[in-house]
């Protein structure tokens, strides 16, 4: 009735036959399991006045089918939504900041769930289970995902992850059979053990360059990956981390000192998959995972550059084509290069030339170009002149050429 201001814990446990409700305006919170195992519950309307979902408040509410969280919500509570089998969507208004520990675990209907701004915290296995979870947006706030968050979420195919987000837990998305990518941002310096175990669809991922250890099974199981870029960052890659990838064509290293590897880190592949190494002498030396096709930095530039973009900050000037040496990619630049041009590999996050490159192009050569070390990264060819950004490791500097 109205007037109500609480649903009290366990209020209506368990009345299997109670099919509808409603709360009136007056309820601010509802408590502890107080409609858990009310099978036949098909709808709730939950009011605005309610800022607070406790802890099972509907697990296993089977039948119920929809349910929208109004804004006064600040947190969904504990295994809230633990277990309703029938429940296809959700919507979560913006105010709500925190979705806790199993709120929606085993939701195996759930096909579509709306995260707004305002959260900033996801917890452990908070979607686990949600089998027919097609594709999910992670907010900008959000810090951390954590163990087991999309654990087995058969039908996730692509998570973009937001800079912002530093750590990946343990299981993060294990058993995630339909993923296809995953976008790391550079933010992230931790991924725990197989976060990515068994995602056998998933063909590109990138690792940050502030990851310094590679967890137990992190990719243990990615049979779609057709090649993997561990950072420089990396000292060390934890048992089983690559475990079964059979379908590696290639793996690049950018560490000087060889990382560490755990028991089998690399079980699975071929001893003749090629690997690009600084210096290959080094990695030779240690029997770096009994590899044997272990190859230098002049083989190494054309693998590594994995992404050329062009951020085109003049609306005047017309677009050429430039040649890019390096994995044949095109890019744009203005008529005068006065675009702001980036490109990175796993080596190197973001270089920029802007248009003092396009004004160092009227003068004399400026010395040797330097590329016996490892080669030229870009050569874009304008007029008879070739414009070479270079870089060897960790060295970031541009030099023209006004000859061919």
């Amino acid at each position: 009735p109205d007037g109500v201001e609480c649903i009290k814990d366990y209020a209506f446990c368990d009345c299997s036959g109670l099919t509808s409700i409603t709360i009136p305006s007056s309820v601010t919170s509802i408590g502890v399991s107080a409609f858990e195992g009310c099978r036949s519950l098909t709808s709730v309307s939950i009011p605005s006045s309610v800022t607070s979902i406790g802890a099972s408040s509907f697990n296993g509410c089977l039948s119920l089918t929809s349910v929208s969280i109004p804004s006064s919500v600040t947190s969904i509570g504990f295994s809230a939504f633990y277990g309703c089998l029938s429940l296809t969507s959700v919507d979560i208004s913006n105010g709500v900041e925190c979705i806790k520990d199993s709120a929606f675990y085993g939701c195996s209907s759930l096909t579509s769930v709306s995260i707004p701004s305002s959260v900033t915290s996801i917890g452990a296995s908070a979607f686990q289970g949600c089998n027919l979870l097609t594709s999910v947006d992670i907010p900008d706030g959000v810090e951390c995902i954590e163990a087991g968050t999309f654990v087995m979420c058969l039908s996730l195919t692509s998570v973009d992850i937001p800079n912002g987000v530093t750590s990946i837990e343990k299981n993060a998305f294990c058993g995630c059979r339909s993923l296809t990518s995953v976008s790391i941002p550079s933010s992230v310096t931790s991924i725990g053990a197989s976060a990515f175990y068994d995602c056998n669809l998933l063909t590109s991922v990138n690792i940050p360059d502030g990851v310094t250890s590679i967890d137990n099974e992190v990719f243990a199981g990615c049979s779609g990956l057709p090649s993997i870029t561990i950072p420089s960052s990396v000292t060390s890659i934890g048992r089983d981390a690559f475990r079964s990838c059979t379908g590696l064509a290639s793996i690049a290293v950018l560490a000087a000192n060889p990382p560490e590897l755990g028991e089998d880190a690399f079980y699975g592949e071929t001893s003749t998959t090629p690997v690009y190494v600084p210096n290959a002498d080094t990695y030779k030396n240690k029997n770096w995972g009994g590899f044997e096709n272990i190859k230098g930095p002049a083989a190494y530039k054309s693998v590594a550059l994995s992404e050329i973009t062009v951020a085109k900050q003049s609306a005047t000037s017309a677009y050429l084509n430039g040649l890019v040496e390096a994995n044949e990619k095109a890019i744009e630049a203005t008529d005068d290069l006065e675009a702001i041009c980036n490109y990175k590999d796993e080596a190197i996050s973001k270089i920029q030339f802007a248009k003092q490159a396009y004004q160092a192009m009227t003068s004399e050569a400026l010395g040797s170009l330097g590329t016996e070390q490892n080669g030229p990264a870009v050569k874009v060819t304008k007029n008879g002149k070739t414009v070479i950004l270079y870089h060897p490791e960790k060295v970031e500097f541009i030099k023209i050429s006004t000859n061919e």
